[in-house]
């Protein structure tokens, strides 16, 4: 469709060579850069022809089609940063003709699909002819995406049959020239203002969730991955016309409804009632497009919104407006929307095409798109219409999905888009997705139990009554469980009646299980740690009137202690007392959703169909040697304890601290012998970490059962690693107390692929049914929620009938029985086992305790101080946040208030006050809103004492901060390497002096000023004072010159290395930066002139032949090297573009001052370009940031206040960190510490490539603000520094591109002067050294660590230079470097880079490293920069690729599980 817009005027011919890339070829080329080597973005035209080809004309006829549209015959290039695209008018373009066997067509054909293009060298098409006989052949033509949309075929297919037919017949073709080129359109797009699109884009999707959460078939890998594969099929005739008929009648387009439908069964599919969905859209809104090659497709993010209860009709309403709405803004630059990706999900429609035969002279074929097996979304639904038929086709990643799950996802979908047309006004949730049920419910099988487990038990103690049955044999069990259950029964315990247990985890717990049930009553387990008020409620709810404690006390009935005499006296015979088997055994308590606990009674039937239906599967007996490793609170106890008694086994019960404590643990399962061993997946996880630490085979294990939560596939694959149970069997058993412990089970062996959360079938004597939340049920594949039917449900929740209704659902399976509605999400899997999701609620599992946030409000809610609160999981932790009243009561009360009233594993890791608890539009809880907890943890406590008060003012001064306590820590409040230097600085003025290493390795206040001294300050040194006298008489005939000083050693080394590759200039630095905000001229002018005349280093000029040694000149004035131009009406990215170039081409004179250059190009009244060109000699990371921002705030600061006065000059000099560099090389005890740490040491880690470099190339990695956040709180956790995180990554990535485990690194140290005014100072304070580790295996928690210690060890002897370094190595040569850089803020001005908000948008900043790595922080936003540059001639680009995405699976991984061994990253 062709539109016209208001105020339109047309494109003009520019003949241009060179232009921009469009907004979506940037997007393109950033795509092809970070997957290389694919054939993702290519695009196969294929046409079989029948009938003589002429060889020649058609390759002359494909030649003619590249002249006539130029983006055929152009490359995409970086000129340092910006792609551009320029027409390579020279170019050949040729057919390539091969002769083959028939047979090898298809094979030829898929192989030339898949070849990559390098857009930088080759053309952005290719064509082979296949021939197998002189009227046989095969044209295939591939055209980079880059080049070429779908719409664009048409018009090659139509400019090949002109041309060719015409020229076969002797005819001239009669073909028009295009109006315009492509470049011409690209030019015009990048030159008009984009804000009123982005305004309503950002509008439009803010707060939108960042992807569709499909389900997947396999864990989405850290790295999408490209491969794919194509599922076709047809829509029914008769669904087509329905659709037709529904779109005319509604007055939408056929896209409409069948988006409608896609989106509907996204909706059934996730349950999710917001999403995005992209879907491509042609952009060729003007005339002169129409008849263009050129890629003109946008992928729109299309947000829809879906209750379910709305009706089809009124979706497709409500969905035709968005749509049309969202059409009229399609040119917005889609990567400038957000700084994340929202589309995994995409849906196309695509109109009439001819499909007819396309004629060459007198030969003919039909031509078609071949598939590339590549996927660019999780999963694209395309449908095609001809006019007189739809067909589809889904391109899927097949890392995601099988082929299986998506013809299933099909097929759902055209059912669903069937019952839609064919009834439009039924309700989107009632829309049927199969036409009957895949998989019904198993039936659930009873046993029919007819004793109750303690009559099981006195039997089991008759056959085997030598048996050890826990300490005792199994005679003695019983006996003493009779004498006590006689004398409950005298304290006037009687069945029916609940008995209170509070007893510590020993073999007396078992025994007093036995008597309650012995005496007809049930037990209420309750630890007891447990705080009064909670046991008072416990008791009063389930109406236990005796309580049984190890001691007497307080609400005790009986003390076991002080009545072991009594209790001794009693008949040791069993009471044989008549208990039905529908009897009570056990009330357990777990967290309600209301705040208030909810007791579950559980029968002997219960427990005793369960023990029925697993005999079979795990044949438990008398010589297995079962452990009591959990709380008998949790009812995975009931499994553990009966497992044993009711077979004869033994059963070990484990003292509370041996259990939390992994070593004692697995010494115990040695020792003891264990055979059965129950584990929730946590405490698996702290087994198989101690067992890779220390080996031990557990030979007697035969079966470890998981339970409580979902179990982590890396826990399965690390203990199989470890070979620690080469006999144990593994399964997974889901379960819930309502349902008596275990629901289903699924065996786990080596050979079974468990790379998610697989929880198998239920249990022959329950139920399982998925339904969604309108309780229908769902197809294999889709998730909903876990009903569980069956003869181990319960059915009641003492004294809740209310809640026991909601909960206990009728079975209409079983008439008069109950199943129970877990609030579990699952799926049902093709083969019939289930897929555990997670929970539907808000409800969690915390070490296998199941949590429901509602009631730790409940009582947060009642502290007199609490306004309001929220209480939420994040990465495994309880935090709650708090609106207070008037004060702040502190995060210490808060917390002590909950531990008097929850158990322990109930309190809150964090209680984190807020002004207010934000909110979504719906009125919900906003929870991405919640900000991290950060010192929220820890209470504030004033400092003590003089030096403690000086450095908690010292850090609030300098991380402008209002107060910090003794507590707090300077790395968690924000500190780094140069804020360390700012203060010691401020430190020092109050009389103290704080090493940096000390503040690296004690970063809390308390500790550290218990380590500082008094302070000692030399003078700083006086001009000319570090020259001697033949150099001082020198620059005495320099007038004006007011102070020189040698060269620093890294200073050398740049001057070295530009001198030895003059064509490829490295450390000569380019920066261009794209400012929103408006350009003063005047301002900028003075704010330059100033900034030469406030800093010595922008006045310094470099000699190296006059003096005894190569020397830095003061000059007391140098020119402001200022230029400014006007680029309004200009193609501008072509202007910034020539000066960037233009800049890197101009080389400094060393001789001359300033050795940097401003320009700046005004693009419109409220932007302009900022481009610093400088030797890096002059200045380091931190001086160049430090002088953009002191430029732009500066700017901003005289645009608005001309009459603002000069800033003063900074109270440090440069000079005195030479002087500190010349001390430190003469350092003997940092020379001795450096001979040791580098001896044998080489730096060569990328050996066999080339060693001379040419232009250097970039690649970079985006760290958003999650993961930016989540390296911070791992950062704290470890103890450590943002960059200690950081270099870890880094270390981590070398040793995988490079397969060592010895990794050697430069690191990029800052040596400022650890004064007041140390950060004052532009220059060089930079010194690389060298940095290895061993990566030996452990947890990445604690190489961070390590890495940290080991940066804290430098940090004395981090100012000598490399020079000397290198001589103690066993190699000078440092292949790699790492540089952590945190930019400056910057006061209402702001970077408009699209990234982090501090990036440049072009940058050349080249250097001798193979490798060259830094880490650039934005102090305004969380988000981050991996920026890897390196020389394509001495390292391939597959490799530094392979580096920054290990590096990003390395900080995923680390932060997501800190306490996993980082070998399986390191070696997968």
């Amino acid at each position: 469709m062709t539109t016209v817009e208001h105020g339109w005027q047309p494109l003009r011919p520019g003949n241009l060579e060179t232009a921009p890339l469009t907004y979506g070829q940037r997007a393109l080329w950033l795509l092809d850069r970070l997957t290389p080597g694919t054939a993702l973005h290519n695009i196969p035209w294929v046409l079989r022809l029948e009938g003589p080809v002429d060889d020649t004309l058609l390759g002359e006829c494909l030649r003619t089609i590249v002249e006539r549209h130029d983006i055929l015959r152009s490359a995409f290039r970086a000129s340092v940063a910006e792609p551009y695209q320029t027409v390579e008018r020279d170019a050949v373009f040729g057919l390539t003709v091969t002769e083959c066997a028939r047979e090898a067509v298809e094979d030829l054909v898929q192989a030339e699909a898949r070849g990559p293009f390098d857009l930088e060298r080759d053309l952005p098409v290719r064509a082979r002819l296949l021939r197998w006989a002189p009227d046989g052949c095969v044209l295939v033509v591939v055209f980079h995406h880059i080049a070429c949309d779908g719409l664009s075929l048409p018009v090659f297919e139509h400019e090949l049959a002109v041309l060719y037919t015409a020229r076969a017949e002797g005819r001239t073709p009669r073909l028009p020239k295009p109006p315009i080129q492509y470049a011409d359109y690209a030019a015009w797009q990048r030159e008009r203002d984009p804000r009123e699109e982005l305004d309503y884009w950002q509008r439009r999707l803010a707060g939108a969730p960042e992807r569709v959460t499909l389900h997947t078939d396999r864990p989405r890998p850290p790295v999408r991955s490209t491969a794919g594969a194509t599922h076709l099929f047809d829509l029914p005739s008769e669904v087509t016309g329905r659709v037709r008929a529904l779109a005319m009648a509604e007055e939408v387009t056929p896209f409409v409804v069948l988006f409608t439908a896609f989106a509907a069964l996204l909706h059934r599919y996730t349950g999710q009632e917001d999403l995005v969905i992209g879907s491509p859209v042609a952009g060729r809104d003007r005339i002169e497009l129409e008849d263009l090659i050129g890629y003109f497709v946008t992928v729109l993010p299309l947000r829809t919104r879906i209750g379910g209860g709305e009706s089809f009709h009124e979706l497709l309403a409500a969905v035709g407006r968005d749509v049309m709405e969202d059409l009229d803004h399609h040119r917005a630059p889609l990567d400038m929307i957000t700084d994340r990706p929202l589309m995994n999900v995409a849906f196309g429609a695509h109109g009439a095409q001819d499909t007819g035969p396309l004629r060459l002279g007198e030969a003919s074929g039909t031509p078609r798109v071949h598939t590339t097996d590549t996927a660019k979304f999780d999963l694209l639904l395309s449908v095609f219409d001809d006019g007189r038929r739809m067909r589809g086709e889904v391109e899927y990643a097949t890392g995601l999905f099988d082929a299986a799950t998506v013809e299933r996802f099909t097929g759902h979908w055209l059912t669903l888009l069937a019952a839609a047309v064919e009834a439009p006004g039924t309700a989107v949730s009632e829309l049927p997705l199969t036409s009957g049920d895949e998989l019904g419910a198993a039936v659930p099988v009873s046993r029919e139990p007819r004793t109750c487990l303690h009559e099981r038990f006195e039997a089991v103690a008759a056959l085997h009554r030598e048996r050890i049955a826990t300490d005792i044999t199994y005679e003695e069990l019983n006996a003493r469980a009779n004498r006590l259950a006689r004398h409950l029964r005298s304290r006037g315990v009687r069945p029916g009646d609940r008995v209170g247990l509070l007893l510590e985890r020993t073999p007396r717990q078992v025994e007093a299980v036995l008597a309650v049930l012995k005496a007809g009553a049930a037990y209420l387990p309750i630890a007891p740690e447990t705080p009064p008020e909670r046991v008072a409620f416990l008791l009063g709810d389930a109406g236990a009137k005796v309580v049984v404690a190890d001691r007497a006390g307080e609400g005790v009935t009986v003390g076991l202690d002080e009545e072991e005499a009594a209790v001794s006296a009693h008949p040791s015979d069993n009471l044989c007392l008549d208990v039905p088997v529908e009897a009570t055994a056990y009330i357990i308590y777990t967290s309600g959703s209301t705040g208030r606990p909810k007791g579950v009674a559980v029968t002997h039937a219960n427990v005793a169909e369960l023990f029925a239906a697993t005999e079979e599967r795990f044949s438990p007996g008398p010589d297995d040697v079962w452990t009591l490793f959990h709380s008998y609170t949790f009812d995975f106890s009931v499994w553990e304890m009966w497992g044993a008694l009711l077979y004869g086994g033994r059963l070990v019960v484990v003292p509370k601290e041996v259990a939390r404590s992994p070593e004692h643990f697995a010494r115990l399962l040695q020792e003891e012998h264990v055979t059965c061993l129950s584990q929730t997946p946590s405490a698996f996880g702290q087994l198989v970490g101690l067992l890779e630490e220390e080996p031990r085979v557990l030979d007697d294990l035969r079966l470890v059962v998981f339970g409580g939560e979902a179990l982590q596939p890396h826990h399965v694959r690390r203990w199989f690693a470890t070979g620690a149970g080469p006999n144990a069997r593994l399964c997974n058993m889901y379960g819930i107390t309502e349902t008596t412990v275990h629901v289903t089970a699924y065996d786990i062996t080596p050979e079974t692929p468990f790379d998610r959360s697989v929880i198998g079938r239920p249990l022959p004597h329950l139920s399982a049914e998925v339904l969604d939340r309108h309780g229908r049920a769902v197809p294999d594949g889709v998730p909903g929620e876990l009903f569980v039917g069956g003869f181990g449900v319960t059915g009641v929740y003492v004294g809740r009938p209310g809640l026991t209704a909601s909960r206990f659902v009728p079975d209409p399976a079983r008439p008069g029985a109950r199943r129970y509605r877990s609030g579990d999400l699952v799926r049902r899997l093709p083969g019939g086992d289930l897929e555990y999701l997670g929970r539907i609620d808000d409800q969690v599992k915390i070490r296998g305790f199941r949590i429901e946030p509602g009631e730790i409000q409940r009582v947060l809610d009642a502290h007199p101080d609490v306004r309001s609160c929220v209480v939420v999981v994040r990465e495994g932790r309880l935090l709650a946040y708090v609106v207070p009243r008037d004060g702040w009561p502190g995060a210490a009360e808060l917390r002590a208030h909950l531990a008097a009233r929850l158990p322990d594993y109930m309190v809150p890791s964090a209680v984190v006050p807020l002004e207010r608890i934000p909110l979504t539009p719906n009125g919900k809880v906003d929870q991405r809103a919640l900000p991290d907890p950060g010192r929220g943890e820890r209470p504030y406590e004033a400092p003590r004492g003089p030096a403690e008060r000086a450095l908690a003012d010292a850090l609030a001064e300098v991380l402008k901060l209002e107060r910090v306590g003794r507590d707090d820590n300077f790395f968690e409040l924000g500190g780094d390497s140069v804020r360390s230097v700012q203060v010691a600085g401020r430190l020092r003025r109050a009389g103290y002096a704080l090493p940096l290493d000390v503040l690296f390795a004690h970063p809390t206040v308390h500790e550290a000023a218990a380590r500082v001294t008094p302070a000692e300050d030399g003078p700083p040194p006086e001009p000319f004072s570090l020259l001697g006298e033949a150099d001082r008489g020198r620059v005495a005939a320099l007038d004006d010159v007011i102070d020189a000083y040698p060269m620093t050693s890294m200073q050398l080394a740049m001057v070295y290395h530009m001198e030895l590759e003059p064509e490829r200039r490295p450390y000569h630095n380019v920066n261009s930066y794209r400012v929103a905000t408006p350009l003063d001229e005047e301002a900028l002018t003075r704010v330059v002139a100033e900034a030469v005349e406030r800093h010595p280093v922008l006045r310094t000029s470099l000699d190296l032949v006059t003096f005894g040694e190569p020397m830095q000149l003061v000059h007391r004035t140098a020119p402001s090297p200022l230029t400014v131009e006007d680029l309004q009406g200009a193609d501008q990215q072509a202007a910034i573009t020539a000066l960037v170039e233009r800049e890197w081409a101009t080389p400094f004179d060393l001789r001359t001052a300033p050795l940097f250059r401003v320009t700046a190009q005004r693009l419109s009244p409220t932007a302009f370009q900022l481009t610093l060109t400088e030797h890096h000699a002059i200045l380091d990371g931190w001086s160049f940031t430090s002088l953009v921002a002191e430029i732009l705030n500066r700017h901003a600061l005289l645009r608005d206040r001309p009459d603002t006065p000069k800033a003063p000059p900074p109270r440090s000099r440069f000079s005195r960190f030479v002087a500190l560099e010349r001390a430190a090389a003469g350092s003997a005890e940092s020379v001795a510490f450096w001979k040791e740490r580098l001896s044998g040491l080489d730096g060569t880690l990328f050996t066999g490539l080339g060693r001379t470099a040419t232009v250097a190339h970039s690649i970079d990695r985006e760290v958003d603000g999650e993961l930016s956040r989540a390296m911070s709180r791992l950062a704290v956790s470890a103890g450590a520094s943002r960059k200690s995180v950081a270099l870890t990554a880094h270390l981590i990535a070398l040793g995988r591109v490079t397969g060592r485990t010895d990794v050697v690194t430069g690191l990029g140290v800052n040596g400022r002067v650890e004064e007041e005014a140390g950060t004052e100072a532009l220059g060089l304070f930079l010194n690389t050294v060298p940095f290895s580790v061993s990566l030996d295996g452990g947890t990445w928690i604690d190489l961070v660590r390590r890495v940290h210690r080991d940066e804290t060890a430098i940090m004395p002897h981090r100012r000598v230079p490399f020079a000397t370094l290198a001589r103690h190595m066993r190699d000078w040569n440092l292949d790699v470097n790492f540089g952590f850089n945190r930019f400056h803020a910057l006061a209402g001005v702001r970077i408009d880079d699209e990234r982090i908000g501090c990036a440049p948008t072009m940058r050349y900043e080249p250097n001798h490293f193979t490798l060259s790595i830094g880490f650039v922080q934005d102090p305004a936003s969380d988000r981050a920069l991996l920026i890897a540059d390196y020389p394509a001639s001495k390292l391939p680009h597959t490799v530094a690729a392979d580096y920054a995405d290990s590096f990003m699976r390395a900080v995923h991984a680390m932060t997501a599980q800190p306490y996993s061994n980082y070998r399986e990253e390191l070696f997968p």
